[in-house]
């Protein structure tokens, strides 16, 4: 107990699988072996909104999900300690392909995504394997259950200085400068 109380412990790095990204052995298997259907799938990351406890640390862990809107599942997700690279970003998306959390593993026809540079450096990957990828700006189904993870990992979202009854932004800025 007193060492808890006196010695800090150097800060701990979340040991994260490495992405391995779009690999052509990868395409090749998905094109050969994953059949694909008609289904629209949405994929996301957000940042939790709210400072989390974890091991007594406090983070703000990324969520990164994937939907299936045609048949209201959640194919794949995960959490991670730093925002998703792309080759992170494919990897849950392919994971979902070749192991969905529900349903049968199968190629969606159209994977719908927001804007960002993350998922138009995957494009090209996407559509290797017959996916279309749109770009959306509002993921409605992905949306709502993104918010609601959210809160049930670390709360409702807490109100910010302009949520408050007749604060201005001008009066904001004032406080700050």
């Amino acid at each position: 107990a007193w060492l808890r109380a006196n010695v800090k412990s150097p800060k701990r790095k979340a040991e994260t699988r490495p992405a391995k990204g779009p690999l052509a052995l990868v395409k090749a298997w998905l094109n050969r072996h994953s059949p694909q259907q008609e289904d629209l799938w949405q994929a996301d990351f957000r940042q939790t909104p709210n400072w989390i406890a974890i091991g007594g640390e406090r983070v703000r862990p990324w969520m990164i999900l994937v939907t299936s809107k045609s048949n209201d599942f959640v194919l794949g997700y995960d959490l991670a300690d730093e925002e998703p690279s792309p080759a992170f970003l494919w990897d849950i998306v392919v994971q979902a392909m070749r192991h969905p959390s529900m349903g049968d593993p199968h190629r969606p026809t159209e994977l719908q995504v927001r804007p960002g540079d993350r998922w138009e450096s995957l494009r090209a990957h996407f559509e290797e394997v017959g996916v279309r990828l749109v770009v959306a700006e509002e993921l409605d189904q992905l949306g709502v259950v993104l918010k609601e993870l959210a809160e049930r990992i670390g709360g409702e979202a807490e109100p910010g200085l302009l949520d408050a009854p007749g604060v201005t932004p001008r009066q904001v800025g004032a406080f700050f400068e």
